[in-house]
């Protein structure tokens, strides 16, 4: 993958680690999410998230946990902390497409 794709990649990768580190687990507040679902982004959502950075700084990002092919840059545009390609995350979710 190319350098400034990568490099943009990593500053949305941080700026999503700077939000969700941030969100508070309190009442409903100015972000809008209930109590469940703040408690979602910071428990499921931040760890991919640092994941995918880890891996963006190991020259990991963008290849499949799984098939180790290239996992599309359109894919990693719309959802960044992807570990899978489409057709493995396909599979895994039992045939579901879900990019």
């Amino acid at each position: 993958m190319e350098q400034q794709f990568l490099s943009i990649q990593r500053q949305r990768l941080l700026r999503r680690i700077e939000r969700y580190s941030t969100i508070s687990r309190g009442s409903e507040g100015q972000d809008g999410f209930i109590p469940e679902f703040r408690s979602l982004k910071v428990d499921v959502i931040l760890p991919k998230v640092r994941n995918a950075l880890t891996r963006l700084e190991r020259g990991l990002y963008g290849i499949c946990v799984t098939c180790e092919g290239e996992i599309s840059r359109a894919r990693l545009e719309v959802v960044p902390a992807a570990l899978e390609c489409i057709v493995c995350q396909s599979k895994s979710e039992g045939g579901a497409l879900c990019i």
